[in-house]
């Protein structure tokens, strides 16, 4: 016997004492190419179809219609009326559609209000500033023995005293200044920041695969970040035509909703108006099927 092929490995003989040694070797050779080659090329499931296709859903929300803890609008929960159900197989994905909420941030706000000075607090007063306005309201919040100024030229703020002094505060970051102690005289490291909110990040209580990056985060997934490029009292308009902003959920089903609106360092929007958002949920075919839960048995005992 010069060579054994693939499907003769069934029909060996009982004994290798009856086969010579260059049968022997031809046996084993043979054997090691199937497994090679089952390894290489291994057998494929069925691909599988989506046995139908599944209508998206619309959920519209206005966040006075929700469960809202303050008197602000970033944070509204709701109830609805009816559970969406993910048929099996399926996933959901959930995106926002549109979004459409006035510009009533302040750039100047209970975040960015307080100017520390030898461990006094002085606050200024909550509103939208130019450069040379912030500074002069900071003067008239501030001990005469100090000193406020603006350098249109470099964009820079600088707080002076004929006596050393420590500051301190969140308004050092509208100053685009940084604490010190022991100092005559501090100016701003860079410019005067008075960009305000960036973007607003829509998130949900939905468990989800987003990835955000941004420090200290809630746990929640993140929706979306729209660009806020509405000027003050202005209404932003958000359309995503194409649902590419989303999460695929990880539920099964979706009875209530928390939504959350923050800024670009995690911090709830301060928005005093209410607004109106769409969110579409669409229905993708995955081929996973659940696995059945059956009770366990009292007793493993037959009854006969």
């Amino acid at each position: 016997m010069a060579s054994i092929q693939p499907f003769m490995l069934d029909r060996l003989p009982v004994s290798w004492a009856d086969v010579s040694d260059e049968a022997a070797r031809a046996c084993v050779d043979a054997l090691e190419r199937t497994r090679a080659q089952q390894i290489a090329a291994p057998p494929q499931p069925a691909a599988q179809t989506p046995p139908m296709t599944l209508t998206p859903q619309e959920i519209y929300l206005n966040s006075s219609d929700g469960y809202r803890s303050t008197a602000y609008h970033s944070d509204a929960t709701f109830q609805f009326p009816r559970s969406i159900l993910c048929p099996e197989g399926y996933s959901m994905y959930v995106s926002l559609s549109s979004l459409s909420m006035a510009n009533t941030m302040l750039v100047v706000s209970p975040y960015t209000h307080s100017l520390l000075l030898n461990g006094n607090e002085y606050l200024i007063p909550d509103g939208n500033y130019s450069a040379a306005s912030l500074v002069a309201a900071l003067r008239g919040v501030v001990p005469a023995t100090f000193s406020a100024s603006y350098d249109a030229t470099t964009l820079k703020a600088t707080i002076a005293s004929s006596a050393p002094f420590t500051i301190d505060g969140t308004a050092l970051e509208l100053l685009g200044m940084t604490p010190a102690v022991g100092v005559t005289s501090v100016t701003s490291d860079n410019t005067v920041n008075l960009r305000g909110v960036q973007a607003v990040y829509v998130l949900t209580s939905l468990p989800g695969d987003s990835i955000d990056m941004r420090a200290g985060g809630s746990g929640y997934s993140t929706l979306a970040r729209v660009p806020l490029d509405a000027e003050p009292l202005k209404v932003l308009h958000y359309e995503n035509t194409g649902g590419t902003a989303g999460v695929l959920v990880h539920d099964s089903s979706i009875m209530c909703l928390r939504v959350l609106l923050e800024d670009e360092m995690r911090r709830p929007l301060l928005c005093t108006l209410p607004w109106d958002a769409c969110l579409s949920v669409k229905f993708v075919w995955m081929g996973r099927r659940a696995l059945g839960t059956h009770p366990r048995p009292t007793s493993l005992a037959a009854a006969f």
